[in-house]
């Protein structure tokens, strides 16, 4: 770089002056090369150049949009960045350009963390920013917020290091352990805020007391965490009134923990609501129905059927697809 561009940008001469021979952002492998850098998918490090598809910077777009099944990202630092693709880029200019349209505003807030300066809003002050129909969410307990945030934040759906946090719990660590990258999250931001709204109207449904063995609750965590694994292209990732939306999952499997279960007389209980019910019912819909489980097929049919019938048994849970969240 040249001593003028480094005054104008200091946060990309900052990121590349500790950027070695191969590093990778986010989902992102970028390679210095004799004349500029080459960008590709980090899970296509190996993979021949003649088997990606050669895009320039301005193809990026409709690269980081959409996913490989058509769905649109509406975060992008989550991580369902197609593959396949590499991107030559000969300048530095060029490589902030690139990086910036695949993580918006990421060098400023990286330069900024690293720096000691960012401005970092954490949970209730933004928000008790809030107005309309937003403001509900300001109603989320310390416990219910911790798990809102915990699920929509997990690094199965956003690769982002939160720097914010909710007095009491703990933010984001920086290892590769956790999942997470050094693109830091200075703030809530939109996706959570709707996420946060979804949670607490969950929260203001009529509920229900579901009493569960430690089986129960085995085979519950199961078919959470299988369903998750797959990916129903059905789904938009922002349409939180889906049940089997990606971090409503995530949240049911959240309030399975220790932290989210109640003892009465030696019993655990879960307190839910029709909404989260449909949501247990499309999970363990899904495991009932599924192939090349450890266990034998009849047991395992029988345990989700058993404790779907418990579940309908104790809440009508029929009408979810139709509802939508007020």
């Amino acid at each position: 770089m040249l001593v003028r561009e480094r005054e104008e940008n200091p946060a990309l001469a900052a990121f590349l002056d500790q950027l070695e021979d191969m590093q990778v952002l986010g989902e992102v492998l970028i390679r210095k090369r004799s004349k500029g850098f080459e960008l590709r998918h980090s899970a296509d490090a190996d993979a021949l150049e003649t088997n990606l598809t050669e895009y320039r910077l301005a193809d990026l777009r409709k690269l980081v949009d959409f996913t490989s099944d058509g769905r649109f990202r509406p975060l992008k630092a989550a991580p369902n960045l197609r593959r396949g693709w590499r991107l030559r880029l000969v300048t530095a200019s060029d490589l902030a350009n690139a990086l910036d349209r695949l993580y918006p505003g990421v060098l400023a807030d990286w330069h900024a963390a690293r720096e000691g300066r960012a401005a970092v809003t954490d949970f209730r002050t933004f928000m008790n920013r809030q107005s309309g129909m937003y403001r509900v969410a300001q109603q989320l307990s310390d416990r219910q917020a911790a798990m809102t945030i915990r699920a929509c934040c997990h690094p199965r759906h956003c690769l982002k290091r939160r720097l914010w946090g909710l007095e009491g719990h703990s933010r984001d660590v920086s290892n590769d352990e956790e999942g997470k990258g050094i693109i830091p999250c200075l703030e809530p931001c939109a996706i959570l805020l709707e996420f946060a709204r979804t949670a607490i109207r969950l929260e203001q449904t009529e509920r229900h007391r579901l009493e569960m063995t430690d089986e129960e609750i085995e085979t519950l965590q199961t078919a959470l965490t299988e369903a998750l694994s797959k990916s129903d292209s059905s789904i938009r990732y922002g349409d939180f009134s889906a049940p089997g939306n990606p971090r409503r999952l995530e949240l049911a499997l959240e309030k399975l923990r220790v932290d989210g279960l109640e003892k009465e007389g030696g019993v655990k209980q879960l307190s839910i609501g029709a909404k989260e019910a449909a949501t247990f019912r499309y999970a363990l819909a899904q495991r009932d129905g599924a192939a090349g489980s450890a266990e034998t097929g009849g047991a395992r049919e029988s345990r989700c059927k058993l404790l779907l019938e418990k579940i309908d048994g104790l809440v009508d849970s029929g009408k979810e697809s139709e509802e939508t969240m007020g």
